[in-house]
C-alpha cells in the first residue's frame, strides 16, 4: 500500500500534483491488485479457500477533511470505487476485495507531509488517540482471515473514534 498524501491548495494546484498523486494512490493500487488477482486466479484460488485484497483508503472520506488534500482525497475515493468494482469482478473466484479507512495514524509518511500546513476539521485528535501502524494492520488482517471469506466490498473505519464527530 503505497500512497502519497501531500497537500497542495485547489486554487493553487497543478494538473502535475494531481496525476503524480493519482497514479501512486490509484493507478498503483489498480495495477498491482489486477496483478495479484491474475495470479490468485492462476493458483486458483476459489478452489484453494479464495484470496483477500484490502485496499487503505482515508477517513477523510468519512468527512474528515484537511485543506489541500482534493487530489489526495479524489484518489482514495477512487479506490474506493476500484474496490467496489474489483469485489464484483473477482467474486466468481472466491477472491474478496475490501477497504480499510486509517485515520490518525502518527507515521513518518503523515507527519512529513509536504505542503501547506494542515488545516480543516481532518487536524483534530482522534477520541482515543492516535493510531499505530500495527492497529490498521488489525483491520487489515480482519479482511484477510479465512473467517471473513464471505465479507467483500466493505469498509472499515480503524480510525480512534475520529469518524464520530
Amino acid at each position: 500500500n503505497a500512497g502519497l498524501q501531500h497537500r497542495e491548495l485547489l486554487l493553487e494546484g497543478s494538473a502535475e500534483f494531481w496525476d503524480r498523486t493519482h497514479a501512486v494512490n490509484a493507478r498503483g493500487a489498480y495495477l498491482i491488485s489486477r496483478e495479484i488477482a491474475r495470479a490468485m486466479v492462476a493458483n486458483g484460488a476459489k478452489n484453494n479457500g479464495g484470496g483477500r485484497i484490502v485496499n487503505c483508503a482515508s477517513t477523510g472520506l468519512a468527512g474528515q477533511l484537511c485543506h489541500g488534500h482534493s487530489a489526495y482525497l479524489s484518489s482514495k475515493g477512487a479506490l474506493a470505487a476500484l474496490t467496489s468494482a474489483m469485489a464484483l469482478e473477482l467474486a466468481e473466484h472466491a477472491i474478496t476485495v475490501n477497504t480499510i479507512l486509517p485515520g490518525g495514524v502518527g507515521t513518518p509518511g503523515s507527519m512529513g507531509a509536504e505542503g501547506p500546513a494542515p488545516s480543516g476539521p481532518g487536524i483534530r485528535r482522534p477520541l482515543l488517540g492516535f493510531c499505530e501502524p500495527r492497529d490498521i494492520g488489525a483491520g487489515v488482517l480482519f479482511f484477510a482471515v479465512h473467517a471473513a471469506r464471505y465479507v467483500t466490498n466493505k469498509v472499515l473505519a480503524v480510525d480512534a473514534g475520529f469518524s464520530i464527530c
